[in-house]
């Protein structure tokens, strides 16, 4: 595939439109102009009719969050489908470190404002969900970044926790923790309200409905400008769709853009609820494909179907650190924190991208702190993937 220099890319013009949308959650203009946006650049790019897959979603409005601590006051982002049952806590802060299970017995938490830090291998729904069993009065998290609090769900909303949990910055986080024990408070306040979700799709191939179909996804929906998490994304699908259209591809292809993923990856779990997944050969999930400021790690997460697929892993592992996603559910005691998590469960052969960031959530994930050069090598190994898949996929 010959390519133009990145910056005069048509599909890498429209990603940094993307990319330069503030706030696309679910529900606002945002992400309402992000999916216009993507909808006419697929028609463009594939020449196929685009379906609208729409479902409710349920959102928090003008959610607000400070946590005091004698004289210290600070800005917070609270978490989404938290504080259900009480909006403020109040009690003496306790240090629960990276908010492991251990951690959170060994700090007797009951009746405390428990403070833990962000961390990858304890993800911010199992510290909440830790400290609504240890019976903590609130949890605040503390950001990786430093001058901002990290955004995002807190629980889902079909299991909200009651107490409040927010984020804090890093510089903050490190005023509080050297505080404890402390007497301190989390104050929120927030509104409800139920808005449409929606997912954008399009089916690509010779649709032959003997075969079972190649499913890529990546989610648009963001925090802030989300450039890192997941708007990068929508370059690496333009050009696997434009290869799957021009290239002669065997397989049916199926795109789907996901919305919601933020709330709990709610549009990949409506999809897979709602649509015959019997067909669906194989799932690629592109998610956080690149690395970005503060970030090292960069993986492939794959499922136990996908290891008979050994020169497709193969493929992919220039570069990539391949995980298997059992461990990772191992690890986390829960789900994989992304779409590909519903295919997975339903024993789809599945894989994902994943690259750490200190950014993600905030409003620093922006476009020049993605090391965007590296989006070309990714693109070649996913085009490396699809090839191996065309003879494979069975």
């Amino acid at each position: 595939m010959t390519l133009p220099a990145i910056e005069d890319d048509v599909d890498f013009r429209v990603t940094r439109e993307i990319c330069a949308i503030a706030g696309r959650t679910t529900g606002t203009r945002g992400c309402a102009d992000a999916m216009d946006l993507i909808t006419r650049h697929v028609g463009r790019v594939t020449g196929r009719d685009v379906c609208i897959e729409s479902f409710p979603v349920d959102v928090y409005t003008a959610p607000e969050a400070a946590v005091t601590c004698g004289d210290l006051a600070c800005d917070a982002a609270l978490l989404e489908h938290t504080a259900a049952g009480q909006p403020r806590a109040a009690g003496r802060t306790v240090y629960a470190g990276k908010g492991s299970e251990a951690q959170f017995r060994q700090a007797e938490v009951a009746g405390k404002l428990a403070i833990v830090d962000s961390d990858l291998g304890n993800h911010r729904l199992l510290q909440v969900e830790r400290a609504v069993n240890r019976g903590a009065a609130g949890i605040i998290i503390i950001s990786r970044s430093r001058d901002f609090p990290q955004h995002g769900a807190g629980a889902t909303p079909g299991k909200p926790a009651p107490i409040p949990a927010v984020s804090v910055s890093g510089m903050d986080g490190k005023l509080l923790r050297n505080r404890v024990p402390a007497e301190a408070a989390i104050l929120t306040a927030h509104g409800r309200k139920t808005v449409q979700g929606r997912n954008i799709i399009v089916d690509c191939g010779p649709r032959n409905g003997n075969r079972p179909t190649v499913v890529v996804g990546a989610h648009y929906d963001a925090w802030h400008r989300g450039a890192q998490d997941n708007g990068i994304s929508a370059y690496l699908m333009f050009k696997l769709m434009r290869a799957a259209v021009t290239c002669g591809r065997r397989r049916d292809y199926r795109f789907i853009f996901f919305d919601a993923e933020e709330q709990g990856m709610l549009g990949s779990e409506y999809h897979v609820r709602q649509n015959d997944t019997g067909l669906y050969g194989w799932y690629l999930n592109i998610e956080m494909p690149v690395p970005a400021e503060g970030g090292r790690l960069r993986c492939i997460a794959y499922s136990r179907g996908m290891a008979r697929y050994f020169s497709v892993l193969h493929s992919l592992a220039h570069g990539y650190l391949p995980v298997r996603l059992e461990w990772i559910y191992g690890l986390k005691k829960s789900i994989f924190p992304s779409d590909v998590h519903h295919f997975h469960v339903l024993g789809i052969p599945s894989l994902t991208t994943f690259c750490s960031s200190a950014v993600q959530h905030t409003g620093n994930d922006t476009l020049d702190r993605i090391r965007t050069g590296r989006l070309r090598h990714v693109l070649r190994i996913l085009t490396r993937a699809m090839d191996k898949m065309e003879c494979l996929c069975s």
